[in-house]
Formats: structure tokens, sequence, C-alpha cells
């Protein structure tokens, strides 16, 4: 990416604004989780209930672990799936915006994708990693797609392609046993392989 593509999107994120990003999975909606009116204003373009709760992707394990807290299974998991197309929920390690972590759950994910490591790499916390999408509507995988459903109500799109084109699994360990909550494009095979413990969603 270039640099002043980097500055630009730290300092629209700064000042609380949202952005459009790909990721190796799908594009993302994203804003600082410590600027309230980013988060605010991502529930109003998706149209998403605040309880439901948005995932957040950070640049490595040191910073997940600033916002939550480690199970069993989690070195495991993210050693073999970070960065990757996994998400893990943790309790919070701290208290964080119910809109992002309701019931103090949050959901964590270090996406493999340069461009957007780099963009997190400057940034001293996470930022929302829900889809770029109403809610409803199918997962957006390229700009243009982008551009033609949110260009109006984003701050700025990130230019780049999603290599899986599918959404994250997702792996609950704040329950025991931990459990798979969503497959996506990591399959319940290769989670198992890494944590056996792991029930299916009922």
């Amino acid at each position: 990416m270039p640099g002043a593509d980097l500055d630009r999107g730290v300092a629209l994120l700064e000042a609380g604004g949202v952005i459009a990003y790909p990721t190796d999975t799908v594009f993302g909606l994203g804003a600082r989780i410590d600027r309230t009116e980013g988060v605010a204003r991502i529930l109003q373009i998706k149209g998403r209930d605040p309880g439901r709760g948005m995932p957040v992707l950070v640049a490595d394990r040191r910073r997940a672990l600033a916002l939550g807290l480690a199970r069993p299974g989690f070195a495991e998991l993210a050693g073999a799936f970070w960065p990757g197309p996994l998400t893990l929920l943790l309790p919070t390690a701290s208290p964080i915006d119910a809109v992002v972590a309701p019931g103090g759950v949050i959901g964590l994910r270090v996406p493999d994708h340069g461009d957007l490591l780099a963009l997190l790499d400057r940034l001293p916390t996470g930022i929302i990693g829900t889809s770029a999408n109403r809610s409803g509507s199918p997962a957006l995988t390229s700009p243009s797609a982008v551009r033609a459903e949110l260009g109006s109500v984003v701050d700025w799109i990130l230019p780049g392609r999603c290599r899986l084109g599918e959404p994250s699994s997702v792996v609950d360990l704040t329950v025991d046993p931990p459990r798979i909550r969503r497959v996506g494009a990591l399959a319940g095979a290769e989670l198992r392989a890494i944590w056996p413990a792991l029930a299916a969603e009922p």
C-alpha cells in the first residue's frame, strides 16, 4: 500500500471515520473500536441490531490479548490459523463498548492481508471487522461492488481484492466445551484437527 494511502486510512480512523477495506475473506467495514461515533455509523449503515456485537480485527496476537482473555484452545487455534480466516470469541480483558462486545464477549481475528495488516499495525487498538454490506445482503468481495452499494456512506474504500471470498469461521472459546459457531473459510475438520474438543453448533 502506498504510504499516502496508509496515512489517509490511519487519519480517517483516528478522526472517527468509517472505511471499507479488503481482507483475506470478504470486504469489511471498519472504525476504531474506541471511536463511538464511527461504531454507531457502521450499525446505521448495515441496519444491524446493536445487541449482536461485531468482530474486531487486530494486527497480531499481542494486541488480541489486550482485548480478550486467552482460554484453552486459544494458543493452538491462533497459532495454526492466525493470520487467517478464523474469528475467536473470548471474554473481554477490559471494559469494551457493549455494541462491540455484548455480554463481555469479543470476537477477534488477525487477517491474512498485507495491506490491512500494515494499517492495523499503525493503530493503538483494533477496528470493527464486520462485512461491508447491508444486513441480510450477500458479502461483497470487490471495490467496485462496495462502491456501488456503500460508496456514498463510507469515508474511503481501500483498494484491493479478497483472496478467499467467503466469511471467516467462528469458534467460541467462552463456553465448555468450546464450540464452532460458524463454518466459513475453514472447515470443521480443519479446526478439530488442531483442537479436537470443539463441538459443532447444535
